[in-house]
């Protein structure tokens, strides 16, 4: 019964109490002015509903941040576990038939690639099975000479030794501190007369310090930058440990030091990111970096990152005046043939749109993901979405897992995770519909579906990656050292940061320690250096040597 049935009910109902006919204009006018009312009160309870919703979304993803796992896995429903329903809506079906034949075939392609994840497992779990073995202390440390015991009152001629009990014990002793001293020779030709001012004069050459006319040594240099830009120590808090090993210096000095040095690293920075940008298939991401160089006050810089998502070169670190547009990316893209993957940030957006020549534009399926993620909880529909998406994670796993080759990658993707986009694609544009344009879902999937073709693309090349994650993980030493460093000081600090970041996260990719890379680096560096000479020094050139 409507509004106005139910109105025109209570005036009948009146009429036959009273015993009189009520006007018909009289109740025309009032069921009208009823029926405005309660249309008004319609819209205003389903405002509210909307925003209690939005509400309740923004106290689940707190929540979830405050005391929730982190992980974005989709981990599937146990059987066993006791469901408490509570009135949950179902997930509204794809009832056309088209729909209907299409996930019947997905649900075939997804229960082989689920199969294959299986076996995998299977597989991993018993190549790392650690039953009956135990830690050893590997060969490549080395043994001190053991020191012997024995029981009380032997001798030699009393008792007669049948046997040793061995045992290992490892041993770490804190960083030696030291002074290297090099001493010159200076020599004149033997018989010369001290009066001579023809006499030949002949001085030996020492060995080349990272920062002429500097107290600290390269090893000295390799310590200070690795503890920070590694293990994100700032400086003032390797003063303190190096006064607790009787050596007092003060952070001035150590700040000075490394941005003397980051400017004799810059030429080997410059080649690096010149490499980096003319790969063939680049991660881009942005991060946060603040930077105080007002009084009392610190603004929010960005400063990018490129990984080389061949895996030859590394990465490269740039900033540009604390900038996130996109005309900080343009320049360096022009008149290259790449593919880059990015987050799908409005800059990379805009030069997808500009349509620049040799710029191939792949979006990230984790930031797509993401957002279904933080409303699975209260959305069967964006789990249902989510669980296509972890077959397409499971299938890449299968094949990183049989180090199948890029040709054998880009046929796997095209057999199986095509058919699945496809599917997720006709799910994202059903359900997108389900509530309000500004609900989570709408957006969850209003987000994907403006960057699908993006999204799609890593099939196309069988080197191409699903998400983002490598760029990410490139980050992670950036977070963990703003946390602890707190912030730059001008943009000039930013851009040795840039430096170090790069170096050192180029190392970390390539599988070079960076104490070890530095080390072999800087007694190298030397005034008028050539450009061939500075490129010998590049990360992936030394690889082999430093491995070694």
């Amino acid at each position: 019964m409507t509004s106005k049935q139910y109105i025109k009910h209570l005036t009948k109902a009146g009429s036959d109490i009273h015993g009189k006919d009520v006007p018909q204009k009289s109740c025309a006018s009032v069921i009208d002015g009823l029926c405005a009312v309660i249309g008004e009160k319609d819209a205003v309870i389903a405002e509210k509903d909307a925003a209690m919703e939005k509400m309740n979304q923004r106290l689940l993803w707190l929540e979830r941040k405050v005391f929730g796992r982190s992980s974005e896995r989709l981990h599937p429903e146990d059987p066993n576990q006791l469901h408490l329903d509570f009135g949950e809506e179902e997930v509204l079906p794809l009832s056309d038939e088209e729909l209907d034949a299409t996930e019947k075939r997905v649900r075939e392609t997804s229960k082989d690639v689920h199969g294959e994840a299986e076996s995998r497992r299977a597989a991993r779990k018993s190549s790392q099975s650690r039953k009956g073995e135990t830690y050893r202390i590997g060969s490549e440390i080395p043994r001190l000479d053991p020191v012997k015991f024995y029981p009380e009152g032997y001798s030699p001629e009393s008792m007669t030794v049948i046997g040793w009990n061995r045992h290992e014990y490892l041993e770490i002793e804190g960083p030696k501190v030291f002074v290297r001293v090099e001493m010159e020779a200076i020599c004149k030709p033997a018989g010369s007369k001290p009066t001579d001012a023809s006499t030949p004069i002949f001085e030996a050459r020492g060995s080349q310090n990272c920062l002429p006319g500097c107290i600290a040594g390269n090893k000295a240099m390799a310590t200070i930058v690795t503890d920070k830009w590694c293990h994100h120590l700032p400086e003032y808090r390797q003063v303190k440990r190096f006064e607790a090993m009787g050596l007092k210096l003060s952070t001035t000095s150590v700040n000075r030091w490394q941005h003397d040095l980051a400017d004799k690293l810059f030429p080997i920075y410059e080649q690096q990111m010149e490499l980096v940008f003319s790969s063939p298939y680049q991660h881009i991401d942005e991060s946060t970096i603040p930077v105080n160089d007002q009084k009392h006050k610190t603004r929010k810089g960005y400063i990018w990152d490129t990984v080389d998502g061949m895996g030859t070169y590394g990465l490269a670190f740039f900033y540009e005046k604390g900038s996130r547009s996109g005309g900080v990316l343009k320049p360096k893209l022009l008149h290259r043939r790449a593919a880059i993957q990015s987050d799908g940030y409005r800059a990379y957006e805009n030069i997808e749109r500009s349509q620049m020549d040799g710029i191939t534009t792949l979006y990230c399926m984790a930031h797509a993901r993401r957002k279904l993620e933080q409303i699975k909880d209260t959305s069967p529909e964006a789990r249902k979405i989510l669980e296509y998406i972890a077959t397409l994670y499971e299938l890449e796993a299968n094949l990183k897992f049989a180090k199948a080759d890029h040709d054998e990658i880009r046929r796997q993707r095209q057999e199986k995770a095509v058919p699945i986009l496809g599917f997720i694609k006709l799910m994202l544009e059903k359900y997108k519909t389900v509530d309000t344009p500004q609900s989570a879902l709408a957006k969850a999937c209003n987000y994907a579906l403006e960057r699908w073709d993006g999204l799609c693309r890593y099939c196309e090349e069988g080197y191409y990656e699903i998400d983002n994650s490598a760029v990410e993980r490139s980050i992670r030493p950036l977070t963990l050292g703003r946390k602890n460093w707190l912030f730059v000081d001008s943009d000039d600090s930013a851009k040795d940061t840039a430096v170090y970041l790069t170096l050192v996260g180029s190392c970390n990719i390539l599988g070079i320690a960076p104490y070890k890379y530095f080390c072999h680096i800087l007694p190298r560096l030397y005034e008028n250096m050539t450009y061939d000479e500075y490129t010998q020094l590049l990360p992936y050139k030394v690889a082999e040597q430093v491995k070694k």
